[in-house]
């Protein structure tokens, strides 16, 4: 017996089989007609699907796990908590002209729920470090696709494809099926360029003033026992108004005394309460007037606790309290919005040597929370020689342009050297300001007072005309 398409078919007047024959005819027509113009762009990533196993492929740290599943499939995990990160190895995506839509995918899961993760580009032209970036967070086990859409803003740059999960726990994973890195088409529209995304559990944002531009200034010397106005006019007499100030403050905020001193000039501020306290809730209504009562004519640079790596090492905290507090003020500090006061984590340059055997997420809230990288690079306190500018600060702006921030420098400085008089230290205050400039520094403050025994200050003429003529535009 036929089917009863054929069944009704063999029964339909010769007329109609006619028009059935010819409609078919154009859809087998449709199927098999030669791909057009806007077929797919071929696909730029090398083993974009691990058919090939890990090959051109890697992550950024020894304590990340790489390791390809049977079917294809990589599962990024970690030895001891922290980052985990998939980086093309090396990175061979070019691109040639300013303008130009690309749009990045990855099939993504995991096997223990509740994992953040991050895709981001980094369109990188020499210095300069444009980063694209959208969130995700996994909540059960089942496949999803992520896409971001990104419009490249320089020419003949180089392309970073990462697919990261911060803060990953020992013994989580996320898994990735596939990857893809295109030129967009019209099957795949750019939307206009609105920055990084926050992720879900961030939900207030703020959008802050552009920043740009190398200024130079000085670490108050309030500790000897001026006052604020006394130190104020100190670092004038000797240096001219500094380009900016880096203000302590050992416990919470207690006002913007510094700001009406010193009209006009930039802040680096900082204040320390316990993360306990913080996350408690009682310091909310304080930080919120702080936030509100902060001057609006000037760019602010404020943090949370600088420095924290000591306090958690000696217990006074855990890191995880430490993240979370710098998330809750971080929501205040959205709430109240003021433009011109930028989030800014402040840590030692020592926490990015292997030597110290610490880890950058330990420390570091989230790329959401955070608006500037900042930190404490010094001269070897022991020795007799001024170390190369390079040799000092290369890994903390490699460390900022890798997470995609801009970076300070909230500290730094160099006793004398050896037998020098000053000439020597002069000479690499100038050598150290031209590295900065030239690598983007948003601003530098030198450490204008005194360490335990060990005394930053600038008290010979060498020293002090040489940072003069820096803080003032000079070379």
């Amino acid at each position: 017996m036929l089917p009863p398409t054929q069944r009704r078919l063999a029964g339909a007047p010769p007329r109609i089989l006619a028009l059935l024959v010819v409609l078919l005819s154009l859809t087998i027509g449709a199927s098999i007609a030669p791909a057009t113009s806007s077929a797919a762009e071929p696909e730029l990533l090398t083993n974009p699907d691990f058919t090939a196993g890990s090959t051109g492929w890697g992550t950024n740290r020894s304590s990340e796990i790489l390791k390809i599943l049977n079917g294809g499939i990589a599962q990024l995990s970690t030895r001891s908590g922290g980052s985990a990160t998939l980086n093309d190895r090396p990175s061979t995506l070019r691109n040639q002209a300013k303008g130009t839509n690309y749009v990045a995918k990855a099939r993504v899961r995991t096997t223990t729920p509740n994992v953040p993760g991050t895709l981001r580009i980094r369109e990188v032209s020499g210095t300069q470090v444009n980063t694209s970036t959208t969130h995700f967070r996994l909540t059960d086990t089942s496949w999803r696709v992520v896409t971001l859409n990104l419009t490249t803003v320089y020419a003949s740059s180089k392309l970073d494809f990462n697919l990261n999960s911060y803060r990953l726990p020992v013994g989580r994973n996320i898994q990735v099926d596939w990857t893809s890195f295109k030129l967009a088409t019209t099957t795949d529209p750019v939307p206009p360029a609105t920055g990084p995304q926050q992720p879900v559990d961030a939900p207030v944002t703020c959008k802050r003033e552009s920043l740009s531009g190398t200024k130079f200034g000085v670490t108050l010397d309030i500790p000897s026992g001026l006052t604020i106005q006394q130190a104020w006019d100190r670092a004038n007499r000797l240096y001219g108004k500094p380009g900016m100030l880096r203000i302590f403050h050992p416990g919470a905020p207690s006002g913007w005394h510094a700001a009406t001193v010193a009209k006009g000039v930039d802040l680096s501020v900082s204040f320390k309460i316990h993360p306990k306290t913080i996350l408690s809730g009682a310091s909310d209504a304080k930080l919120r007037t702080w936030f509100r009562s902060a001057p609006k004519d000037v760019t602010i640079f404020w943090t949370y606790f600088h420095e924290p790596e000591n306090n958690i090492q000696r217990g006074e905290f855990t890191a995880s309290q430490y993240r979370a507090a710098w998330q809750r003020i971080h929501k205040i500090a959205n709430e109240i919005c003021q433009t011109n006061m930028h989030s800014t984590l402040i840590l030692m340059d020592w926490t990015l040597d292997p030597r110290s055997g610490r880890t950058f997420d330990d420390y570091y809230p989230g790329t959401a929370y955070i608006d500037v990288l900042s930190w404490d690079p010094y001269n070897p306190w022991r020795g007799t020689i001024y170390k190369n500018p390079k040799a000092i600060f290369e890994k903390v702006v490699l460390k900022s342009r890798a997470e995609g921030k801009p970076y300070a420098i909230a500290e730094t400085g160099s006793l004398l050297m050896g037998n020098d008089e000053g000439i020597g230290r002069a000479a690499w205050l100038k050598s150290m300001a031209t590295y900065l400039r030239q690598n983007g520094a948003l601003h530098a403050a030198y450490f204008d007072t005194t360490v335990s025994r060990y005394d930053m200050r600038l008290l010979d003429k060498p020293s002090q005309e040489a940072w003069r003529g820096i803080t003032q535009g000079g070379k």
